[in-house]
């Protein structure tokens, strides 16, 4: 810091403004509050560090600078989980926080700050899990389920929903997971309620005794033809159902879920299933 003194006049301007007397007290105590208020807190403490570090005075500065609200500004950023304080307060705002101290240790007071904890994100939508997996970048990320997910009772973390974004791929990374958890969880929880033999039809659809009974070429690619006992599907209104509809997500297992095929219905025939 200070390096360049340079722009030591633009900074003395910077302090006898009205921008800095009045608008920037001002700000510090409306941008306290929100999901990115730390990007702008930052961006104050460094021009008051700044401010401070090239006066040749600094106690005379006593006063002048909103510090006691800029530390109040920061204890609200790192209790609300802004963008910037999602992990804690980061390393460079402690030091800069800190140099500030060394200056104004009445006006200063970093101790409660220190001792915020970050708010927690949401963690993930599975209500148990045994154990809490980091996301991959949401392009590397498979659609699918994974086998841990299912025969593990993993879990992937996810981050807060929050109603504006920095970046467009917090978004999409945010979205993606929020998105996929929402299909991913009523399977791992259907599926251990079935091992437990306590599932509900409300919590998943299962059928037993399936055969494979044909094999399909398509322009979407290699079709199975699978034939379900007619007595768990004989009184099923297959017109309305919305069961095994095209689209629809399919777990195969032949092993009690040890292992797990994943399929998707391409057709179903009505007249077939009602036969």
């Amino acid at each position: 810091l200070a390096e360049d003194d340079r722009a030591d006049p633009l900074y003395r301007i910077f302090l006898d403004s009205s921008a800095m007397k009045t608008m920037l007290r001002t700000n510090i105590i409306k941008h306290s509050a929100g999901q990115h208020s730390g990007t702008f807190l930052v961006e104050c403490l460094k021009c008051l560090v700044e401010v401070v570090v090239r006066h040749p005075t600094p106690q005379s500065l006593r006063g002048q600078l909103p510090l006691v609200e800029l530390v109040e500004a920061w204890e609200m950023s790192v209790r609300e989980g802004s963008s910037a304080t999602k992990k804690g307060l980061p390393d460079d705002v402690r030091h800069m926080l800190m140099c500030l101290q060394k200056k104004f240790p009445d006006d200063v007071n970093l101790d409660r700050l220190f001792g915020v904890r970050a708010k927690k994100d949401v963690r993930s939508a599975a209500e148990e899990y045994s154990e809490l997996l980091e996301a991959d970048h949401y392009m590397d990320m498979p659609i699918l389920p994974t086998s841990a997910e299912m025969l593990g009772q993993c879990a992937f973390e996810l981050s807060e929903n929050m109603r504006t974004y920095e970046k467009v791929e917090d978004y999409v990374q945010t979205h993606f997971m929020l998105l996929r958890e929402d299909y991913v969880e009523p399977l791992r929880a259907g599926i251990k309620l079935y091992m437990q033999g306590r599932h509900s039809p409300k919590d998943l659809h299962v059928y037993t005794d399936v055969k494979v009974v044909g094999m399909l070429s398509t322009w979407e690619g290699v079709v199975y033809r699978v034939e379900l006992p007619k007595a768990q599907v004989k009184k099923i209104k297959w017109d309305s159902s919305k069961q095994l509809m095209y689209g629809s997500l399919l777990c195969l297992s032949d092993d009690s879920f040890e292992t797990l095929i994943w399929a998707t219905v391409w057709r179903r025939d009505a007249e077939m299933m009602s036969a």
